[in-house]
């Protein structure tokens, strides 16, 4: 139900981000909506946010899951040394920096060749399940012991709406695409339709075979639905899954350097980050930060606390996005726009969005207060960074005038602490 569930939820946010898109047809997806609609200030933060604890941290838990399939078949009956997944993960990840750096059309090829994988490795196991289904295994579709919880199930969200991030991927590049207007909500049914169907019925074939308590213990469930059924050829699977997430953290390197180029070009990151190899002409600046950050992020191997940390800042930004389209029809009702949505959908999505980042917190009061500690801490620092931006654009006088202003606030917020205390 939490597949089913997050596949609408996904589908509801690509469709408000179709309006917006074919409104303001400029790359950077979400941050350009920011950007338009609440000024650079917040878009600035949601830029660093999305740049310093997103995208990394997604590659960190993409490359965790590459190194868990690997070395599975290897330790059949426990779990993988942690230092060994850690180790593999980082290898992963520097092998894939010197592909992006080296050469864009090798990392085109490794995206395509390992799609391919991934949806071999779906399919299959859809097949094994519906032939499973054929011969009546459907022991395991109960609700028996199903938490009800509500805090429990906003936490299962992270999981289930992690699988589906990527969906606002396409607008980054809208810039790029002919006639975004009638492709782009095109290609958003078409793509949602079909991920949420492949994954409920993955999910489906899992549970043809495995009880729910087998998938919750199971660090690698495609290794253990493979070793219950495929005998000698079980490798198939894990094989194949790991190609796949070798693959994911190849598009998660891809994308997000040319966010990190996209930002600097507009003044709001390092300018080093605008540099492009002379001979090679990749972002190789860019290719690595993003790099540096995410092997930062393998100090934490707890792959479903990654997600709990990156799920908060995650669905907290795609929120406010969502915001925009409301907003604007409010604020610019005389804008351009393609295609209108009914205004039901921002506002569930709004929502839900407050509903999976807020009530975690009650469930997993840890990763969630920490990813929120990490947010506040980069708001504040991106913060200081956007107002010494602005502070350095002005001439003298307005520089001074600035400073004392900044100087009162601070007094005034240091006696506001004196008072309460």
């Amino acid at each position: 139900m939490v597949w089913v569930a997050s596949g609408i939820f996904s589908m509801f946010g690509a469709y408000c981000y179709a309006e917006l898109g074919c409104m303001i047809s400029k790359s950077g997806a979400d941050y350009a909506y920011i950007m338009e609609t609440f000024g650079p200030f917040l878009a600035f933060i949601r830029l660093w946010i999305e740049c310093m604890i997103v995208r990394p941290c997604s590659q960190a838990i993409v490359a965790l899951t590459f190194s868990v399939y690997v070395l599975k078949p290897f330790f059949p009956e426990c779990q993988p040394p942690d230092e060994s997944v850690r180790m593999l993960a980082v290898c992963c990840i520097l092998v894939l920096t010197f592909i992006n750096c080296y050469e864009v059309k090798w990392a085109t090829m490794v995206q395509d060749y390992f799609t391919y994988a991934k949806l071999f490795a779906l399919f299959l196991i859809i097949l094994t399940g519906m032939y499973q289904l054929y011969l009546g295994h459907t022991e395991h579709f109960t609700f028996d012991d199903t938490k009800t919880d509500v805090t429990e199930i906003a936490l299962s969200f992270y999981s289930g709406l992690f699988a589906y991030n990527g969906w606002n991927y396409l607008n980054f590049i809208i810039e790029e695409l002919k006639d975004p207007v009638r492709n782009l909500p095109k290609a958003i049914a078409i793509s949602c339709s079909l991920v949420t169907f492949v994954y409920v019925m993955a999910n489906v074939a899992f549970f043809t075979t495995l009880s729910p308590v087998e998938i919750l213990g199971s660090e690698a469930v495609a290794v253990t639905f493979a070793n219950r059924l495929y005998g000698y050829m079980a490798w198939v699977i894990p094989m194949f899954v790991a190609m796949s997430t070798f693959g994911a953290v190849n598009g998660v390197l891809l994308t997000s350097s040319r966010l990190f180029y996209a930002g600097a070009c507009e003044g709001q990151m390092p300018e080093i980050l605008t540099m492009i190899q002379i001979k090679r002409l990749t972002p190789a600046p860019a290719v690595l930060t993003i790099a540096l950050l995410s092997l930062l992020y393998l100090c934490v191997s707890d792959i479903f606390a990654l997600i709990n940390y990156v799920g908060f800042a995650t669905w907290l930004s795609i929120g406010v996005a969502v915001l925009c389209l409301p907003v604007l029809r409010y604020t610019q009702p005389n804008l351009h726009r393609p295609l209108k949505v009914n205004l039901f959908f921002p506002i569930f999505y709004i929502i839900c969005s407050v509903f999976v980042t807020v009530v975690p917190m009650i469930a997993s009061p840890v990763e969630t207060g920490e990813s929120s500690v990490i947010y506040q801490k980069q708001t504040q620092f991106t913060s200081h960074s956007f107002l010494l931006r602005r502070l350095w654009s002005l001439n003298d006088s307005d520089q001074r005038t600035c400073v004392l202003g900044i100087h009162r606030l601070e007094e005034q917020a240091e006696m506001c602490e004196i008072t309460h205390q």
